[in-house]
């Protein structure tokens, strides 16, 4: 008897309520980021040898019982290097940075 096993290149479906922690979902997030084929690298000055990928709308604005896939769909995911990143986390990066970075993301509706 032969054994196939399947292997799934999708983030699992999860709700946000269920996923482990913030953590969880950001490293779901980086994956199906990876798995997209989009440039990693920065979406604002182009630097790639250290990305964080960021959601554009955080985590925590979303329901207990919205879908791990649906946080973490393209539209809501963007590349930053260590300096955009710090920025955008302090809500402190320039109107033109944040134009790129939503421009970049629009590419990619929405997986709702």
């Amino acid at each position: 008897m032969v054994h196939v096993w399947r292997v799934t290149l999708l983030p699992p479906i999860l709700r946000v309520k269920c996923a482990v922690n913030d953590e969880f979902i950001e490293k779901e997030a980086r994956r199906y980021y990876a798995w997209s084929g989009r440039k990693m690298a920065c979406a604002v000055c182009g630097y790639s040898k250290s990305i964080q990928i960021r959601h554009l709308k955080p985590i925590a604005e979303y329901d207990d019982y919205d879908l791990v896939v649906v946080v973490n769909s393209l539209s809501n995911l963007v590349a930053l290097c260590p300096t955009h990143t710090k920025e955008h986390k302090q809500k402190t990066l320039s109107s033109s940075a944040l134009q790129m970075m939503r421009a970049v993301s629009r590419q990619f509706p929405c997986i709702e």
